[in-house]
């Protein structure tokens, strides 16, 4: 969907996936071992740009959203104050934005 939202200058179906990696770092790796190229968080590949391992290019005008999760292991190993962070997160789950 998302490169279908884009203006190409060909069609997004002609793309061929030649793997499915199950972290960023595979993905990163993968990159850096010029096997392809890949869409990545500036967090997750902020160190490699620094190093001038990966090479970054900006998306102008491009919007992407994602799903994040709050996890945890069990309540005993919280403190109060990450036991209120945690609640006040769920609370602006399903229903509410951050």
């Amino acid at each position: 969907f998302f490169l279908r939202s884009l203006d190409l200058p060909f069609r997004a179906e002609d793309l061929k996936t030649v793997m499915v990696l199950g972290s960023s770092e595979a993905v990163k790796m993968a990159v850096i071992g010029e096997m392809g190229f890949s869409i990545l968080s500036r967090l997750a590949t902020r160190s490699e740009v620094e190093l001038g391992l990966l090479k970054e290019v900006r998306l102008q005008g491009v919007r992407l959203v994602r799903d994040f999760f709050v996890v945890y292991k069990s309540e005993e190993h919280l403190g109060p104050a990450s036991l209120k962070l945690k609640e006040f997160l769920k609370s602006k789950g399903d229903s509410g934005r951050l």
